[in-house]
C-alpha cells in the first residue's frame, strides 16, 4: 500500500493474518492513519508503516506470533499509537522510530517476544502509559521489557509492569528529563529498571517495586537531580555476582521520599553517589549482604525515620563532604560498630520515630555532662559586631562568640539565618530546589524558595535542648514572654534546666518583587510532613516558634523566630 502525495487511511476493523511476508505494509509521503488493526501469524512483520509525516494508530490493535517484529513504524514526524498488544513475535513486540514525538497511550501489552517487548527511538520526546512487558528476550540472547531512547524527555505514566525479561525490565536513555510512575520490575535477568538522563533529572513517583532481579533493582544515573519515592527493593542480585536494592548516581541532589523498604539484597540495600545533598525518608533497610545504606557525596546527607538492622556490613556507611544527620533513625547498635562515618560530622536528632539515649549521669545533679548554652565563658557582649557571611551555600561557618555577638549567614539569593550567641561551634546553609524537597508541596501551595539549616554545638547537632527526655512547659504566653520551662529527671531529682534551652534565632527568605503584597507562608519539614510556622507554637520535644512567618518591617523579607534547625520553605498560598 503506497501513496506518493496524500494520506493513507484505514478505518473500521482491519485484519491481516497468516501472510507469507508482512501482514500490512504501508508507505506514504503523507500521514498514515489506521485503526483496529490485527496482524498476526505473518511471515515477516505483522505491520510495517513508513511515513514522511505522522503515523497514527487508534482503536484496539494486535500484532502477535509474527516471524519478525509485531509492529514496525518509521515516521519523519510523530508517532501516536494506542492499545497495542504484541505477543510472541520472533523479533520485538513493537519497534517505533520517529524524528519527533512518540506517544503510546491506552493499555499496552508486550509479552514473550524474542527480543525487546517495546523498542522506541525518538529525536524528541517519548511518552508511554500503562505498559505490561513480560517474558521478553525469549530467544535467550537479548531482550528488555521496554527500551526507550530519546533526545528529549521520557515520560512513563499510569501503571507499568516489567517482569521476567531476559535483560532489564525498563531501560531508558534520555538527554532530557525522565519522569516515571508506578513501576513494577521483578525477576528480570539484569536490572529491574535502568534510567539514564544525560543532561537533566530523573523522577520516580507513585508506588514502585523492584524485586528478585539478577543485578540491582533500580539503577539510575543523571546529570542533575534524582527524586524517587515509595520504593520496595527486595532480594535483588539473584545472579550471585552483584546487586543492590537501589543505586542512584547524580550530579545534583538525591531524594528518597515516601515509605521505602530495601531488604535482602545481595549487596547494599541503598547506594547513593552524588555531588549534591542527600535526603532519605522512612526507610526500613534489613538483611542486605553489604551495607544497609551506602552514601558518597560532596555535600551532606540527612536520613529521617527508619529502621536499619541485620545488614552484613555497616548499617550506614557514609563518605561525605558535609554532615550526616540522622533524625529518629534506629540503626540498632552503637555508633562505632554500626555506622561507618566520621563521628565529628555525625548529628543525631531524636523525634517521634526514635529517641536516642541521652547523656545522663545518675550521680550528678548538676548535669555537667550536658551542653550549657549559657556558659559564662562564652561572650554575649552586645558591643561586638555581627559576623556576616554571604553566598555561604554548603560552607562550614564558624560561630565565634568571643569576637562576634551573632552570626548572619545567607545564600546567594539573600535567604538565610541570624544565629545569636551563646550558640557556638559551626553552621551550614544549603539551598534546596523544588525537585530536591524532602516531601511534596501541600495542596494549593506554590514553591518560592527553600533551604536546610544545620548547626553543630560542641560537635553535636544543635537541638532545642540537646537532651532527650525533658518535660517542657511552654504555653503560648510563656513562649511570648520567654519564660518557657524545662525540667529533667537525672535519676535522683527533677532538675530545672532552663539555662540550657537553645535561644531563639531568626530564619528568613527574600521576598521576590513580584510576590510582595501576596499571601505567603513559611513551612517546616518535621520528617513526615510540612508544617506551617505560626506564632507561639510548640511542635513537641522543645521545638518552639516564638514568631511565625511574617513580612519584615522593611518589607524585604519573610521571617520567623524559633529555636530549631532543619528544612524551611517559603511558599505562595
Amino acid at each position: 500500500m503506497n501513496s506518493t502525495t496524500g494520506t493513507i487511511t484505514l478505518n473500521g476493523l482491519n485484519t491481516f493474518n497468516d501472510n507469507g511476508n508482512s501482514g500490512l505494509y504501508a508507505e506514504s509521503n503523507g500521514a498514515i492513519q489506521a485503526e483496529n488493526v490485527t496482524a498476526s501469524g505473518n511471515g515477516s512483520n505483522g505491520a510495517e508503516f513508513y511515513s514522511l509525516s505522522d503515523v497514527i494508530l487508534t482503536g484496539t490493535n494486535e500484532f502477535s506470533d509474527n516471524s519478525n517484529s509485531g509492529l514496525y513504524t518509521d515516521a519523519v514526524n510523530n508517532i501516536e499509537a494506542e492499545n497495542i498488544t504484541a505477543n510472541g513475535n520472533a523479533g520485538s513486540g513493537a519497534e517505533l522510530y520517529a524524528l519527533n514525538d512518540v506517544t503510546l497511550s491506552g493499555t499496552n501489552l508486550f509479552t514473550g517476544n524474542d527480543y525487546s517487548g517495546l523498542y522506541v527511538e525518538s529525536d524528541n520526546n517519548i511518552q508511554i502509559e500503562n505498559v505490561t512487558a513480560g517474558g521478553n528476550g525469549a530467544s535467550g540472547t537479548y531482550g528488555n521489557g521496554a527500551e526507550l531512547y530519546a533526545t528529549g524527555d521520557v515520560t512513563v505514566n499510569g501503571t507499568n509492569i516489567f517482569n521476567n525479561n531476559n535483560d532489564s525490565g525498563l531501560y531508558v536513555e534520555a538527554v532530557g528529563d525522565i519522569t516515571a510512575e508506578n513501576i513494577t520490575a521483578n525477576g528480570n535477568g539484569f536490572n529491574g529498571a535502568e534510567l539514564y538522563s544525560y543532561s537533566s533529572s530523573a523522577t520516580l513517583n507513585g508506588t514502585n517495586t523492584f524485586s528478585g532481579n539478577g543485578f540491582s533493582g533500580l539503577y539510575t544515573e543523571t546529570s542533575a537531580d534524582i527524586y524517587v519515592e515509595n520504593i520496595t527493593a527486595d532480594g535483588n542480585g539473584t545472579s550471585g555476582i552483584y546487586g543492590s536494592g537501589v543505586e542512584l548516581y547524580a550530579l545534583g541532589l538525591a531524594t528518597v521520599a515516601g515509605t521505602n523498604a530495601f531488604t535482602n539484597n545481595y549487596s547494599d540495600g541503598l547506594f547513593i553517589d552524588t555531588d549534591g545533598n542527600i535526603y532519605i525518608y522512612n526507610s526500613n533497610v534489613n538483611g542486605n549482604g553489604g551495607n544497609g545504606i551506602s552514601l558518597e557525596t560532596n555535600g551532606s546527607a540527612e536520613i529521617t525515620c527508619g529502621i536499619l538492622s541485620n545488614n552484613a556490613d555497616y548499617e550506614i556507611e557514609a563518605d561525605l563532604g558535609g554532615t550526616l544527620t540522622l533524625n529518629g533513625v534506629d540503626f540498632g547498635g552503637d555508633i562505632d560498630n554500626e555506622i561507618g562515618a566520621d563521628e565529628d560530622y555525625l548529628i543525631l536528632n531524636s523525634n517521634g520515630c526514635f529517641t536516642y539515649p541521652g547523656p545522663v549521669n545518675n550521680n550528678d545533679n548538676s548535669n555537667n555532662n550536658n551542653s550549657n548554652l549559657n556558659n559564662s565563658s562564652v561572650s554575649t557582649n552586645t558591643d561586638l559586631p555581627i559576623n556576616t557571611v554571604n553566598n555561604s551555600d554548603g560552607q562550614i561557618i564558624s560561630l565565634d562568640c568571643d569576637a562576634y555577638e551573632s552570626t548572619l549567614i545567607t545564600l546567594a539569593k539573600g535567604d538565610g539565618a541570624l544565629i545569636p550567641c551563646p550558640i557556638i561551634d559551626s553552621a551550614q546553609l544549603f539551598e534546596i530546589t523544588e525537585k530536591g524537597l524532602p516531601g511534596a508541596l501541600p495542596q494549593n501551595n506554590i514553591f518560592v524558595s527553600s533551604f536546610l539549616l544545620t548547626i553543630l554545638e560542641n560537635g553535636e547537632a544543635l537541638g532545642p535542648l540537646n537532651l532527650s527526655g525533658a518535660i517542657w512547659y511552654a504555653s503560648p504566653e510563656q513562649i511570648q514572654n520567654e519564660t518557657v520551662t524545662a525540667v529533667f529527671w537525672n535519676g535522683v531529682d527533677w532538675v530545672e534546666i532552663n539555662d540550657q534551652i537553645t535561644p531563639y534565632m531568626d530564619v528568613f527568605f527574600v521576598i521576590p518583587d513580584e510576590l510582595k503584597g501576596v499571601e505567603l507562608a513559611m513551612l517546616y519539614w518535621d520528617g513526615m510532613q510540612w508544617l506551617e510556622i505560626s506564632d507561639s507554637a510548640h511542635l513537641g520535644n522543645g521545638y518552639i516558634i516564638q514568631t511565625g512567618g511574617h513580612v519584615s518591617e522593611d518589607g524585604l523579607y519573610f521571617e520567623a523566630t524559633l529555636n530549631f534547625t532543619g528544612t524551611f520553605m517559603l511558599v505562595k498560598k
